[in-house]
Order: structure tokens, then sequence, then C-alpha cells
């Protein structure tokens, strides 16, 4: 997600932007403390999702999606599809997202629920973070260890209990931005904009040094 979504879910829901945190991973002090004072709520939203027919629900961000509006990802026969929703089913997941001060929640096809949670860039050297809850995530993310630190690009979670954890994801927020101009100004399908990030991703995580440059 964009720091141009992210600014515009602040306008909406209070999501939590984390301040630029000395600590590391970036936030991971006020990410637990909101798990704690919000996690009943968060809990209510995992389980909307997984009792609907939806494999994603936001507040609408994408230029095909009016600003503010909620909506939803379906995939009747394996194809994806996007649904306004409206009156009741709309005003209920916009409360959902308030309660829980979060503007998005999906899951995967192994059952992972992810509620996002956190934007920010931290650091001197100017790294974006992503940050979400992940519930039912065991084992999928190595656990975050000094030794990530340096790297430019890179993804690790803490665990919070035996069912949630927090996953971080960081690049060089000059990277972020590159890639999200590239997708926004590209004639490039969603599936396509996820290829394309998945594979500077991979590059940036197996480089040396700090910085990492968009490759063509």
């Amino acid at each position: 997600m964009s720091r141009v979504a992210s600014c515009l879910f602040a306008c909406i829901v209070p999501v939590l932007l984390t301040a630029c945190d000395s600590g590391w991973p970036a936030g991971e002090r006020e990410i637990s403390d909101h798990f704690a004072e919000h996690r009943g709520d968060l809990e209510t939203l995992a389980s909307a999702l997984q009792e609907s027919e939806y494999v994603r629900v936001a507040i609408g961000y994408e230029e095909t999606v009016r600003e503010g509006d909620i909506y939803a990802e379906v995939y009747p026969g394996g194809r994806d599809q996007t649904r306004l929703l409206r009156d009741d089913d709309a005003r209920r997941w916009r409360q959902l997202f308030i309660d829980a001060r979060a503007p998005r929640v999906w899951a995967d096809e192994s059952g992972v629920v992810s509620i996002d949670v956190s934007h920010t860039v931290a650091g001197d050297d100017g790294v974006y973070w992503q940050t979400s809850y992940q519930l039912n995530s065991r084992a999928q993310h190595p656990a975050c260890r000094a030794e990530h630190r340096d790297a430019p690009c890179g993804r690790c979670s803490v665990e919070l209990d035996e069912s949630w954890s927090v996953f971080f994801e960081w690049m060089p927020d000059s990277l972020d931005m590159a890639l999200t101009l590239e997708y926004v100004h590209g004639d490039m399908t969603p599936a396509a904009g996820r290829e394309r990030f998945e594979a500077v991703f991979a590059a940036c995580s197996a480089a040396s040094g700090r910085t990492f440059d968009l490759p063509d």
C-alpha cells in the first residue's frame, strides 16, 4: 500500500501511524500497546472476515473506488472481483475498522488473516515500514533479529501470543516511492504490479549494504 493510501486511511479511520521510533523494528512498542488495547476489536474484525465470503475488505483508495467507500474483494470461480459495499453492510464494516483502528483486513489461501496497522518512514536512512497483525501465521516469517537491521529490505515477525504476531516489512523509502510511481503511471494490472514488487523485493533482500536502486 502506498503512502498516499496511508494518509487517506488516516483521515477516515484513526489508524496507527507510528512516529519515527528509535527502536527496531520501527514502532514495535507502540504497535504492541495498540494490540493490548484493541485486541478484542481486532479479533472481532478478523472473525467478521472469516465468516464472510470476502477475501479482503478495505476503505477505498484506488482509482476505481471512490475515496472513503468500503469495498470488498471476492473470488467467484477463481476470478478476482471488487465489490462496493452499501447500506448496512458498509456501515457495519466501517464501524469494525473504526473500533479496531485499522483500514484493511484480508486473508490468504493458507488461512492467515492480516490486518493493516501502521505505515511509517523511520531512521536517518529513510526506511519505509509497513506493519500488520497476523492471525494463525506461526512460523510463516522469520523472527525479527538484530542481524536483520542492516538489510536494505526484509520481512520478519514478532510473536504476540500463541495465535497473533506482528509482521514487519521494510524497504528504502525511495524504492517504495519509485515502485508506487511505476505502478500508478504504468500500464500494469494488479497481478503484474504484485509480481514486479515481489521480484524487486527479492533482489533488494539479497543485496548487501543499506541502499538499493530500482532495477530496470
